[in-house]
């Protein structure tokens, strides 16, 4: 976890956040007396995106990367480079930035406008 890269701005910023709706999908991360619910990952391989409403609680972050990478051993197997690679590349998380802001799969990801755009 400590090869984890944090944007500097965040916790900093004083742009205000879009509130969201929930659906009948997607009924949010916090319960009826504002405590946070579990959030389950539903992966494409190992890509997945990770996102936190609390700025300043990196360790729930950092506790949900690791649970991914767990995980994923336990599915495909533990590292074993003389037989095969890894089952995870652990490059592209030393490269992630984790902000509000970032290109994931190709396209930009603003957390705090909803938004998802071209770079």
């Amino acid at each position: 976890m400590d090869k984890l890269h944090w944007d500097q701005s965040l916790g900093k910023c004083k742009q205000e956040f879009v509130t969201s709706t929930s659906c009948s999908q997607h009924t949010g991360v916090l319960d009826t007396s504002g405590k946070p619910l579990p959030t389950p990952q539903k992966l494409l391989v190992e890509d997945s995106v990770y996102a936190e409403i609390y700025e300043d609680d990196k360790i729930r972050i950092e506790q949900t990367v690791a649970a991914g990478i767990e995980s994923i051993f336990i599915l495909l197997g533990v590292s074993n480079l003389s037989k095969h690679h890894d089952p995870i590349s652990f490059d592209k998380i030393e490269a992630m930035m984790l902000s509000h802001l970032n290109k994931i799969l190709g396209k930009l990801l603003h957390t705090r406008c909803l938004d998802v755009g071209v770079p």
